[in-house]
């Protein structure tokens, strides 16, 4: 990622609903994104700036490994590592 510029991501699974699915990244929970391919596929743009909490302003991505799940109606999924490497 460029730091202060949203990156748009791909994933790819299985059953995801067709208009309600949310994907939490680290501290980041995006609602209501759709899927297409069947059910099969979640495109979604990562913003460039997460909650910093207690009032403060949102803060840039740091690099590290965050957690990503999906949740649907179904459930959540098993979280999967995404590594966020800044780039200049």
């Amino acid at each position: 990622m460029r730091a202060g510029e949203p990156v748009t991501l791909e994933i790819t699974g299985t059953s995801f609903d067709a208009a309600r699915n949310t994907v939490t990244l680290g501290p980041v929970s995006l609602n209501a994104i759709a899927s297409r391919a069947n059910g099969t596929a979640i495109s979604f743009t990562v913003p460039d700036r997460v909650p910093s909490g207690g009032g403060a302003a949102p803060a840039l991505w740091i690099s590290g490994s965050y957690a990503l799940t999906v949740t649907t109606a179904r459930g959540t999924s098993a979280p999967v590592t995404i590594t966020v490497v800044e780039t200049r």
